[in-house]
């Protein structure tokens, strides 16, 4: 008990240090005592509502007028003695705040009694019961500078002070006092445009310097805490921070000349995302210590308030939008993106200048690629053609069509294929017509991808119409491939002959299993691997011989966190590992420790290759496992190679560093990959032979593209 009262006193000391400091803000050094004494008179007046309020009551008007007369004449002896006004408007936020968590907690019991209900439909009636109280004391009518510091006052002490209440009620009030771009004294200039005196001016200018400087305390607190004890029992709620300065439209409206609130958020960014001390090369950074907790509200200061106005900071804006891509903060990425268009747009660049706004979206399409979230990069890819460029949207919209029509295929919804091939023919006109100018806001580079597909722009309308006739005629839907053919002017051939020839053609163009250097020459297309002996008895044979050499690669389905295939290749030797069903057992979940574990691990001593594998990583170790130690390394124990970073490195040419697998294999082994399976699904069991061999090229041709690569630079 004791240890609590401490921490609570010492959390309330630093609310009002924090208010204190705030105030200095108000200019009129006379005007602060009058300011201070109408945000405790105005916290009075919603503590006495909350207290007081009735739940069958329709309406608290009067209590709101009747209290704020009372509250108007309060007792200001003390007016002038700031120290001491500026603990009791703490402890008033307190205590106001402890009223409003009690009326939650009656309302709930009163609608809901029985435990079982309790929680069922509840939220919404709260919710409006509280808001229409804030709203009467806090709302329009009564907006002014006390106002604004009465919500000042509750917002730092929710960002600081520790409730013992259920964290859904904070969030609710939080909420509820803090609107985003809210009607209270705070937004008082966008409510009247045209401010017809000079004190409603003064008043609306002080609002914001307060918040601002609210704003800038707590991120400065924030960051100064995490640096010198990360342990500490005093923290801040960033999530809080991020509200009062959303609310209080803090970066809007001093983005562009504030730099010491830009310099606030950038330590905040470099030290709490990027790394200490501003660690914002391009080193792999782990999102395994990264919370969403703290990277969202974080994102969303970094969107509003932009940092990367001023040079000094050095913001990576391609790193955010990545790290935000693997924890699935794709509204935070998309709203970062949307701050760096705008910023941009309001400066003049030099017309063959990349700037933020293409660094950013052109992330945010790859990450989402990278990820094969292809509906996903379609809608990114469309919404920002003209800052990602046509081929960048060409890719996201041909390989959402495959994907789509691979599901369609499944679920014999053959109807729809027709406006999936319609999409690509758009695009097709779209690029085409663009062709001369990649991009309407940039200058000849920006159009271009970050890496290259295996099929070319003016042929995807061919491919897509091929690849729907090859998927419907392995599903033995021939009448509905047949009807599809005619329409589109194209030959369906039933003929065995025919269709011998158009595999062989295939064949030619990519690479087999069979073709000659290829693991065909040594063994047989592998099977799955569900068993854990056979896991066993198979891992020996991989790594014999004085294997120093193993790409690797996964395979996923649409839902799911984890990884349905894992492929380990030699250049020998191919393994294909059904990670679902090891992972059911303990036997199973050992096996892939003593294998899988230790081959990722730095202990293995053998060059793990992956290409742009980041997703693989993330994947692996989301996967399941029953036993308390997970099979898959930690990222401090992670020991693999990333040949698309390699080969960027060592690359001849610029272009080199844009290949993707495919056409790395096309480069270094003189064949493209087929990609025509990687949209297939990859839970299905038995997987068919045709998956089975793009799986297991996949992982080969890292292992052998990583050997071809080295031999080049040992001549070197």
């Amino acid at each position: 008990m004791e240890e609590t009262e401490q921490l609570q006193t010492s959390e309330s000391q630093l609310a009002s240090s924090i208010l204190m400091d705030a105030l200095q803000s108000i200019e009129d050094q006379k005007q602060r005592p009058t300011v201070i004494q109408q945000a405790i008179n105005i916290l009075n007046n919603l503590e006495y509502q909350a207290n007081t309020f009735s739940i069958e009551e329709e309406s608290t008007d009067n209590v709101v007028k009747d209290m704020k007369d009372d509250a108007d004449t309060a007792d200001n002896n003390d007016i002038n003695d700031i120290n001491s006004n500026i603990s009791k408007l703490t402890f008033t936020a307190i205590s106001t705040l402890h009223s409003l968590h009690m009326l939650v907690h009656r309302v709930h019991v009163s609608k809901y009694p029985k435990p079982s209900r309790k929680k069922k439909g509840s939220s919404g009636v709260v919710w409006k019961t509280l808001a229409s109280l804030v709203d009467s004391t806090l709302g329009k009518e009564n907006a002014s500078i006390g106002s604004t510091v009465a919500v000042l006052a509750m917002g730092v002490v929710l960002s600081i002070v520790s409730f013992d209440d259920d964290t859904s009620i904070t969030k609710m009030i939080t909420s509820a006092t803090i609107l985003p771009n809210s009607d209270k004294g705070s937004d008082a200039s966008k409510r009247e445009e045209d401010t017809s005196t000079k004190e409603e001016a003064v008043n609306t200018n002080s609002s914001h310097l307060v918040a601002r400087a609210v704003v800038l305390e707590l991120l400065q607190q924030y960051t100064q805490s995490a640096k010198v004890n990360k342990t500490s029992s005093t923290t801040i709620d960033l999530s809080i921070v991020a509200k009062i300065e959303s609310g209080f439209a803090v970066g809007r409206k001093c983005r562009y000349h504030d730099k010491e609130l830009s310099q606030a958020v950038g330590d905040l960014l470099c030290n709490q995302v990027l790394g200490v001390s501003g660690n914002t090369d391009d080193s792999d950074v782990s999102t395994t210590t990264i919370s969403k907790d703290i990277l969202t509200p974080t994102l969303s200061l970094v969107s509003n308030i932009r940092p990367w106005q001023y040079q000094t900071m050095n913001i990576s804006i391609e790193k955010l939008i990545t790290i935000a891509g693997e924890l699935d903060l794709w509204l935070s990425a998309e709203l970062l993106c949307d701050a760096a268009i705008e910023s941009v747009r309001l400066v003049v660049v030099p017309k063959q200048e990349e700037t933020i706004a293409h660094l950013a979206t052109g992330a945010l399409v790859d990450c989402t690629l990278d990820y094969r979230l292809y509906r996903r990069a379609d809608s990114f890819a469309s919404k920002y053609y003209s800052w990602v460029g046509r081929e960048r949207y060409a890719e996201s919209r041909y390989l959402h069509a495959l994907d789509t029509i691979t599901k369609l295929v499944k679920k014999r919804q053959v109807p729809i294929i027709d406006k999936q091939i319609e999409r690509v023919d758009s695009m097709v006109q779209k690029v085409s017509k663009d062709l001369p100018s990649a991009t309407t806001t940039s200058g000849e580079n920006q159009g271009k991808r970050i890496r290259e597909d295996d099929i070319a722009i003016d042929t995807m309308s061919e491919s897509i119409r091929e690849f729907s006739i090859r998927k419907l005629r392995a599903s033995n839907n021939h009448s509905a491939a047949a009807r599809l053919a005619k329409l589109w002017d194209m030959e369906y051939n039933t003929d065995p002959l025919m269709m011998q020839a158009e595999l062989q053609k295939r064949r030619e163009t990519y690479l087999q299993w069979s073709d000659r250097g290829c693991p065909g020459e040594l063994q047989p297309l592998p099977e799955v691997i569900s068993e854990p002996s056979v896991l066993l008895d198979q891992y020996k044979l991989l790594i014999d011989d004085d294997k120093t050499v193993i790409g690797f690669d996964c395979e996923w389905a649409d839902g799911i966190s984890h990884v349905a295939l894992l492929q380990l290749s030699s250049t020998t030797k191919t393994l294909l590992l059904d990670i679902p069903a090891l992972t059911t057992t303990k036997e199973g979940c050992n096996a892939l420790q003593s294998t899988v574990g230790r081959l990722f691990s730095h202990s293995s001593g053998v060059h793990v290759i992956g290409f742009g594998c980041k997703d693989d990583i993330k994947r692996m170790r989301a996967s399941p496992c029953v036993n308390d130690n997970h099979w898959f390394p930690q990222q401090k124990d992670l020991h693999i190679k990333d040949l698309r970073i390699l080969i960027a490195e060592h690359s001849d040419g610029s272009q080199m560093k844009h290949f993707g697998l495919s056409r790395a294999c096309e480069f270094f082994l003189g064949k493209q990959l087929d990609k025509a399976e990687q949209c297939s699904d990859w839970l299905a069991r038995p997987l068919s032979p045709e998956q089975r061999e793009y799986a297991s090229l996949d992982a080969w041709a890292c292992a052998k593209i990583y050997t071809v690569l080295q031999q080049k630079l040992n001549r070197l």
